[in-house]
């Protein structure tokens, strides 16, 4: 049950995630793991290295070959949540969203 239940708190994350790149037209790559690969139209170490002031770590996708995209490790829906709202943050500073 336990298992269950972790694999469908990951599918309620990733729909987050997913909701966050349409909404904001960013391409991402369709996960089935408990990570997401999504573009970030920006400069993915800076992106990296402002969440990382504030308080999420992140791996850069200039670090994977991927420059431009971000990776993130899925959390719980309230994690999610104020991961996606401070990147929206450093995004709107790095003059990506409007």
């Amino acid at each position: 049950q336990f298992i269950e239940d972790c694999r469908q708190a990951n599918e309620i994350g990733k729909a987050q995630y997913v909701a966050f790149c349409e909404k904001h037209e960013l391409n991402y790559y369709p996960s089935q793991t408990n990570f997401i690969l999504f573009e970030v139209k920006a400069d993915s170490q800076l992106v990296f290295e402002e969440m990382m002031k504030r308080g999420f770590i992140t791996r850069s996708g200039s670090a994977l070959g991927a420059p431009g995209y971000l990776r993130v490790t899925i959390g719980t829906e309230a994690q999610n949540a104020k991961f996606l709202a401070l990147l929206e943050e450093v995004l709107i500073e790095q003059g990506v969203l409007a």
